[in-house]
């Protein structure tokens, strides 16, 4: 196996030169042969740099300067255990750490401490042995009703990311797959769109990726509204292409023809809401991904099975889409129950 720093590749001899390195110029008398947490992991992030996406490495960079190395950065990595790790967890879920949170500081220790198992460091990985604490009861994904949706649409009709904001709601694709979709995946005449492409944003600006699952990629059907609303935005877009700096050929952009911060698109979104919320304080607040649930709770109760929802929304299990919208199924058979019991109240003593 092969390391690399800097874009360089690394021989596994110098990647553990390196780790002899560094523990020899702590110059420890006692446990000398290992490194700490530490020394380990900073080594170990700089091999991760050009062999995985540029968002993985920021997450792991985060979680290993945020959380591990200040907690557990002085012990021994050949002292590391399964009770530590679990301590380190259920300290980190009484400071407010979320569920999600725990579950990707784990992952970045046990991806880290897998390749200490294959550098012969350590002989076994303790994180993998180690629950992560559950915390507060899962809250249940917000979404719009048609009259919410239809109040929504009329706001935003006035500005430029209206057709954005249209096609989230009707094809529930996800925002980094909305700003990185270009021209040549829309086939308007067939009424359909690939999606192979997510812009995300990392420490060094928004990039275009590869999905994460094979089941990102995918084709969706467009309705004969969003064909229209598309259609629109592509001619007035036309008008704007004098003044690209780069036609980049991109379905939703900057006036300029650059790609759109995903989160400067987030915060116009919410500037938007926080509109309607202040005229109507009914009004549901939600986040620009809860559109996509907006779409798949409509979808549900207009008859959609999860197995097609799965599809339409790109999940790699059901189980995962059953997960998200258990809520849906609860209201529709607590519907069907109401209407059985309509049916049948004429008959009762």
């Amino acid at each position: 196996m092969n390391n690399q720093v800097n874009g360089k590749q690394l021989s596994n001899e110098e990647f553990m030169r390196q780790i002899t390195e560094l523990v020899e110029q702590r110059g420890s008398t006692s446990n000398v042969e290992s490194p700490t947490v530490k020394e380990y992991f900073e080594q170990w992030l700089d091999t991760t740099r050009s062999t995985v996406k540029q968002t993985t490495y920021d997450g792991y960079a985060i979680h290993l300067r945020t959380h591990i190395i200040p907690k557990l950065g002085d012990v021994m990595l050949n002292e590391l255990t399964i009770s530590k790790i679990q301590n380190f967890l259920n300290e980190k879920k009484e400071a407010g750490l979320g569920t999600r949170s725990l579950k990707y500081i784990k992952t970045t220790l046990s991806v880290g401490l897998n390749h200490a198992i294959r550098q012969e460091l350590i002989k076994t990985n303790p994180a993998q042995h180690v629950k992560v604490p559950s915390t507060q009861q899962k809250t249940e994904a917000k979404y719009w009703t048609t009259e919410e949706i239809n109040k929504f649409l009329i706001k935003a009709q006035t500005t430029r990311h209206y057709a954005l904001y249209y096609t989230a709601l009707t094809t529930g694709l996800r925002r980094g797959e909305l700003l990185a979709l270009t021209w040549d995946r829309v086939d308007l005449q067939k009424g359909i769109l690939k999606i192979d492409t997510n812009l995300v944003a990392t420490s060094t600006g928004a990039k275009m990726e590869t999905p994460k699952s094979q089941s990102s990629n995918r084709y969706v059907s467009l309705t004969k509204d969003i064909i229209k609303v598309l259609k629109s935005h592509k001619k007035k877009q036309k008008k704007e292409k004098s003044g690209y700096q780069e036609d980049l050929d991109l379905v939703f952009c900057k006036k300029n023809g650059e790609m759109l911060a995903p989160g400067s698109i987030s915060d116009h979104f919410k500037k938007l809401v926080a509109k309607l919320c202040k005229e109507n304080k009914e009004f549901t607040r939600i986040t620009f991904h809860e559109l996509r649930h907006t779409f798949a709770t409509h979808a549900l109760e207009s008859g959609v099975d999860y197995k097609n929802l799965q599809k339409l929304l790109g999940h790699s299990t059901i189980s995962i889409t059953m997960d998200i919208y258990s809520h849906v199924t609860a209201k529709m058979t607590q519907d069907t129950v109401d209407k059985l019991s309509k049916m049948t109240s004429a008959y009762t003593a």
